[in-house]
């Protein structure tokens, strides 16, 4: 006789009606404790991870339990299938996960009730924004965003809200952190939330600044991190154990990087370092790295960044390589990005080899002086 064939259990899109399959991903927490959540078929690394068991929470995610109370408030805006939310509420926390995704929503809200978390995860079904309304969203696993002409693709119709209005309808006076990844709508979300941002007590907010998405909506890192500092918030650069303080007109070593934004003085962390804010060497091997990726994106983070860098950063060698390499990406986009590099009369590479030349004529001479002195005191 043949065996029994298991078919895994199945939801359905509360938009489109239409059945998918589902399958259960495990994360660890804090403790060793285990949290399962349920992923469609989607062959993205997070989903592919959660079902393999290897996928582990993000460095930022150890900062919430040290920058917000135990039991406190956490808006989670963008929550995919659920890692943050539901690891946050593992760990005692109340949540509001927004996401836009009906997929993704139906997803979180399935895992939230299998482990009983119903009561601590409120699932809202939206996307968040400056304004209220409905919007067109693209569906694309963890990296689903708000519908734009740059980018084609079926898409549905969902709520667009305010945080402010959401914090409302819940009862919410008060939150303690937020985490914020909204694929390129960051800008607009904050701007939905001024009130929230200007209080004197208003809470950290661990973002997500992609300078890809966020140019699919004339936005760019900058503005981001100005639209904070005008609110009275310090930003720093996330890293495994390391936080570095950034400015809003510092340039950004490569396309997506986590960012901590605080109102008030950091206590003391347990295994994170306040770090100095990167310097000049590391910020042009950084940027020279992402010139040599082999994801378009990065590079094109590469070659728009650096427009805008002084030729102080330009003329290094390792950048002048970067941008030669550029101009002739086999991107097209790429390549348009970096088009100003020999555009002008005399061009920025013109300039920058200039610059270069210069340089290195005043280091060939501090060294024929140091062995002159040399020569000098040995004799």
């Amino acid at each position: 006789m043949a065996a029994a064939t298991s078919h895994p259990p199945v939801l359905t899109d509360p938009v489109t009606g239409e059945t998918f399959p589902i399958y259960p991903g495990y994360l660890p927490v804090d403790g060793g404790r285990c949290v399962t959540i349920f992923v469609d078929d989607t062959p993205d690394e997070i989903s592919l991870g959660l079902r393999a068991g290897s996928y582990r929470l993000p460095a930022g995610f150890d900062l919430l339990p040290q920058l917000a109370p135990p039991g406190g408030r956490v808006l989670d805006l963008g929550g995919h299938v659920g890692v943050f939310a539901l690891a946050a509420a593992a760990l005692g926390y109340e949540v509001m996960a927004v996401e836009a995704s009906p997929r993704n929503a139906a997803l979180l809200a399935y895992s939230a009730a299998a482990h009983g978390l119903s009561e601590r995860v409120q699932v809202v079904h939206a996307a968040v924004g400056d304004h209220e309304g409905t919007v067109e969203f693209l569906h694309a696993g963890p990296y689903g965003f708000v519908a734009n002409p740059h980018v084609p693709g079926p898409t549905v119709t969902v709520r667009l809200a305010t945080v402010a209005a959401l914090l409302a309808e819940a009862g919410w006076t008060a939150v303690d952190f937020i985490k914020l990844d909204v694929e390129g709508s960051e800008a607009a979300a904050l701007a939905g939330m001024a009130a929230l941002l200007d209080g004197a007590d208003a809470p950290p907010i661990l973002f997500e600044s992609n300078s890809y998405t966020l140019h699919l909506f004339d936005a760019d890192p900058y503005g981001l991190r100005e639209r904070l500092a005008l609110h009275g918030y310090r930003s720093y650069q996330v890293d495994w154990g390391r936080l570095a303080p950034v400015q809003p007109a510092d340039l950004q070593p490569e396309s997506c990087l986590d960012y901590l934004a605080v109102k008030r003085p950091l206590p003391p962390l347990r295994g994170w370092q306040i770090v100095p804010p990167i310097g000049a060497a590391t910020l042009a091997a950084r940027l020279a790295a992402s010139a040599h990726e082999a994801h378009p994106h990065a590079r094109l983070h590469a070659a728009r960044t650096l427009a805008a860098a002084p030729l102080s950063l330009l003329c290094r060698p390792e950048i002048i390589d970067a941008l030669d390499r550029l101009v002739e990406d086999g991107d097209e986009q790429v390549r348009a990005a970096a088009a100003w590099w020999w555009a002008g009369t005399p061009s920025r590479r013109a300039q920058a080899l200039a610059r270069r030349r210069a340089e290195e004529g005043k280091a060939a001479l501090r060294r024929a002086i140091r062995v002159r002195l040399q020569r000098r005191w040995l004799a």
